[in-house]
């Protein structure tokens, strides 16, 4: 059982931690005594860190219960009928938009789950589907679709569905492995991470492949870099098909956040929050206690893998059989594993998810970087949106049939009773 190292990692951040505190204290910051946060301004750039779990004296925000809405059934019209849903909004109108990749549309629901239009086919023309891969909210009141792919492409559609422009995603000779869209910017710029393709030369044993993030303009050219950050850690073995993903591996967590995106690379509980115009503004930063990976994870995760790859051809079932023992695991888990924006500016970070967590947990924080507490969510909840008052995402029930869920979210006030 091999494991990779990260320990020296974390001793050196340990070890540093009593000289930052000294640096802070001699510098000129604010801080919060009631929820142990200091926030320094280092160059122009502010520093955040948090060094509790938040909530203090306020009353922890919770999911209602029970979904306040529900949308798809196993034997209904087909308009309820939902498969591969990559995305859900709820408009400015209160309707729920769909992005059903399954049947290359875009559904719209009432706030009741009453079916209203459809928008889309399958088909590379305008207002077409091929690849859909996620669907996002732009700027002003659109709606923003994108198509797996290199160069990919994007499509505008209003936020009852009408078809309004498509560009490529990024230029076709940019020499990407894949460009993916992070969100946009809140004058219309996308913001796309681009791996470029690995190379022989990168060597064998573990790496993580870089990725640059951009900006595109809404014609799809004048790309702008951001920044290059370490992405997904691979494992290379000898072979041309001992190549994997490392298990638990660190990853890169990126989301559109005002006029610019926030970034983590997951090794230290650390987000970079940077300005397309002007770089780097903030670092938001909270205590992490690494997560030991033992023995009955592994085991568990390889279980887990061999049971997927029963549905592979043999010859290739046979090399990635090999691969499972040659492939080495982390030695701990990353510190979170996903970012969403909410609709008011808090960002809620999700921490990595351990086999056997029951539950999703976010740590949410506040537009200062400040952070206000835990909210937890049904471990099967993929979200796609978070407003005000509400949690939009996607759930499979027993039979594995597809529901977009809206969850009510109680922010608790001394007048509240909440549900």
């Amino acid at each position: 059982m091999t494991k990779i190292k990260r320990l020296k990692r974390i001793q050196t951040i340990i070890a540093a931690a009593p000289v930052l505190a000294a640096i802070s204290a001699c510098s000129s910051s604010s801080s919060n005594p009631a929820n142990n946060v200091s926030v320094v301004d280092s160059a122009g750039i502010q520093i955040v860190t948090n060094e509790d779990h938040g909530w203090g004296e306020i009353t922890p925000w919770t999911l209602t219960q029970e979904p306040k809405l529900s949308i798809g059934e196993f034997d209904g019209e087909e308009e309820y009928q939902l498969f591969r849903v990559v995305g859900a909004l709820k408009t400015d109108e209160g309707n729920i938009v769909v992005a059903n990749a399954g049947s290359f549309e875009l559904r719209i629901y009432d706030e009741n789950g009453l079916h209203i239009r459809s928008s889309g086919r399958e088909g590379g023309g305008p207002g077409e589907f091929e690849r859909m891969a996620t669907m996002r909210r732009y700027h002003g009141d659109s709606l923003l679709t994108v198509e797996f792919g290199v160069p990919g492409k994007y499509s505008v559609f209003s936020q009852t569905g009408d078809f309004g422009r498509s560009s490529p995603t990024a230029p076709p000779n940019a020499g990407f492995l894949f460009a993916f869209l992070v969100g946009s910017t809140n004058d219309g710029r996308l913001l796309i991470n681009a791996t470029a393709q690995p190379t022989m030369d990168m060597g064998q044993g573990v790496t993580r492949l870089p990725t640059t993030v951009l900006s595109v303009n809404p014609n799809g050219e004048n790309l702008d870099t951001i920044g290059t950050f370490p992405s997904m850690e691979f494992y290379r073995g000898d072979t041309p098909m001992s190549v994997g993903q490392v298990p638990f591996g660190l990853s890169l967590v990126n989301e559109s956040y005002e006029n610019g995106v926030v970034i983590g690379t997951t090794e230290t509980y650390e987000l970079r929050v940077f300005d397309i115009d002007s770089g780097l503004t903030k670092i938001v930063r909270k205590s992490h206690v690494p997560v030991v990976v033992e023995p009955h994870h592994i085991e568990a995760n390889k279980a887990e893998r061999r049971g997927r790859l029963e549905r592979l051809p043999q010859q290739f079932r046979e090399a990635q059989e090999e691969l499972l023992d040659e492939i080495p695991f982390t030695e701990f888990f990353p510190a979170f594993t996903a970012a969403h924006v909410d609709r008011v500016g808090n960002i809620w970070v999700q921490d990595y998810e351990i086999p056997g967590d029951e539950q999703k947990r976010f740590m949410v924080f506040n537009p200062e970087g400040i952070l206000l507490g835990p909210v937890t969510m049904p471990m099967d909840l993929q979200v796609f949106e978070i407003g005000n008052d509400y949690v939009l995402g996607r759930m499979s029930d027993d039979l594995d049939i597809e529901h977009v869920i809206m969850y009510g979210l109680n922010k608790w006030t001394d007048t509240n009773e909440g549900e």
